[in-house]
């Protein structure tokens, strides 16, 4: 299960979502912080399909967590040149224009 959460702004939407071991927590990595804060995080639990449906449908998103970036790639939905690290923890960011 993934911590999924969308925001909306105006007429769109941002999809935040991570591991849901990782919800506030903050790693940091020569000076780069990656703050995985309750306010922006914290949502429902959700199974993969709903994440990938979430994604979709939005026209950004913000994927944090080792386990969530691998499921992501495996579906070809983020490719490995995509994705970032800090302090272990693999990121990835989506925006549709």
């Amino acid at each position: 299960m993934f911590i999924l959460k969308i925001h909306k702004a105006d007429n769109s939407q941002v999809v935040s979502v991570c591991d849901s071991d990782i919800v506030g927590k903050v790693f940091e990595e020569k000076g780069i912080v990656l703050d995985i804060s309750k306010s922006f995080y914290s949502g429902k639990e959700k199974a993969i399909d709903d994440v990938i449906s979430a994604i979709s449908a939005s026209g950004s998103a913000i994927i944090i967590g080792n386990t969530i970036t691998a499921e992501l790639e495996k579906r070809g939905i983020i490719s490995e040149s995509h994705i970032s690290s800090i302090a272990g923890q693999r990121y990835a960011m989506i925006f549709r224009l």
